[in-house]
């Protein structure tokens, strides 16, 4: 789906609050509220707008530990893995990726035991992984930012 200048201008209101009423959205973008709603219920049936979430600082929550791993599997079981790391609760974001790496994961910590715990006993020994590389991320500079759509526009 490729989005229009409403839709685009609609979900830059949703990403600067979250909690705007259709309506309120309505007015600031001088749109009949139907408009909005109507675009929105499109946007949300698309799966373009999947849900409402608040923005989390995971840090001040005692996720005082953020490591980025790229892991290497066996030929023919990067998704059957994708799969099972997807259910552990320790992972923030995976991806399949291309090159070196088949599978780069994000996951947070409260402490350092548990990372060790999941990295190294877990990682370790689920099968079809046959290589890790884990960085701790000493300090996070952007986490979780809307990107800038003016370029749809």
């Amino acid at each position: 789906m490729s989005a229009n200048i409403k839709d685009v201008r609609i979900i830059e209101q949703l990403n600067e609050d979250g909690r705007l009423s259709l309506r309120k959205i309505a007015d600031r973008l001088d749109y009949s509220p139907s408009t909005v709603s109507n675009h929105f219920q499109e946007l949300h049936d698309k799966e373009v707008i999947k849900g409402f979430r608040p923005q989390l600082d995971y840090g001040k929550l005692g996720f005082s530990f953020t490591c980025i791993t790229q892991i290497k599997t066996e030929a023919g079981k990067q998704k059957e893995v994708s799969k099972t790391l997807s259910e552990k609760s320790y992972i923030h974001s995976l991806y399949q990726v291309t090159g070196d790496t088949d599978i780069i994961a994000i996951c947070k910590f409260i402490s350092r035991e548990k990372m060790r715990e999941n990295l190294t006993d877990d990682l370790n020994q689920l099968e079809g992984i046959t290589d890790t590389k884990t960085n701790v991320v000493l300090e996070s500079r952007v986490e979780g930012r809307p990107l800038d759509l003016s370029g749809l526009r």
